[in-house]
């Protein structure tokens, strides 16, 4: 009924899904590729059909274009809502960082400032005193960590902020093997790069370390994130 479309098709029922992993949701540069794809298609066929229903996605998203202009990844096909803010600036930061350093953390700082927020909504209930004391010492050790290494007020700021999105993903009811851990390896993985400024400096292995921390991170908090929020969506009907 959105327009959205979704990303599986069943060929011998004609029914369409989404994988459970994104809660249900589309996934948005899934809908910018479908330009690309049904757009060659066209123009390879000869039948204009298929680029217009491509269009036709495009054109949707513009109706729902959020008043900051920021697109979130995953879009619902159900409802057309925009969610996951978060690791889209976890994308923006990725890309910021090639062009300005400075830009990218303000980016990556922001992006855990607004997942702080949705933690803290979503803390998980009757939490025991070690899983509380450990979300404590990851928002404490972490910015610590980060002035024994860099000895720079700037990266400790930012690395306060790392910290208390670490221990607020640890203390909610997201599933610690999922985004509990996935929060850790994103604090390792800047702890690295914080290493790499000083007492690493040049080591062979750190930048295979680093982005491997990162990616895996990034992927175990959306995992978590979606099938918590697609659990509790799927709860209320």
């Amino acid at each position: 009924p959105t327009g959205i479309p979704r990303a599986t098709v069943s060929l011998s029922s004609g029914s369409a899904s989404n994988p459970g992993w994104t809660g249900g949701s589309s996934i948005l540069s899934e809908l910018g590729t479908l330009q690309v794809e049904f757009r060659y298609l066209s123009r390879a066929s000869g039948v204009a059909k298929y680029g217009e229903k491509a269009e036709a996605v495009i054109e949707r998203l513009d109706q729902l274009r959020p008043a900051n202009g920021l697109y979130p990844i995953y879009v619902s096909a159900d409802s057309g809502a925009l969610t996951t803010t978060t690791v889209a600036f976890g994308a923006l930061g990725d890309v910021l960082l090639e062009v300005a350093f400075t830009m990218g953390a303000a980016s990556f700082a922001l992006g855990h400032v607004l997942a702080i927020i949705l933690y803290r909504r979503n803390k998980r209930p009757n939490l025991a005193a070690s899983q509380r004391a450990l979300g404590v010492l990851l928002a404490v050790a972490t910015p610590v960590i980060a002035w024994l290494l860099t000895h720079a007020l700037d990266v400790t700021s930012y690395a306060l902020l790392l910290g208390l999105m670490a221990g607020s993903a640890w203390t909610s009811r997201f599933s610690r093997y999922r985004t509990g851990i996935g929060a850790v390896m994103f604090v390792a993985s800047d702890l690295l790069i914080f290493a790499e400024m000083g007492p690493l400096a040049g080591a062979a292995f750190i930048g295979v370390a680093i982005w491997a921390l990162y990616f895996a991170g990034q992927f175990l908090i959306t995992l978590g994130v979606a099938q918590g929020l697609g659990e509790r969506r799927r709860s209320l009907y």
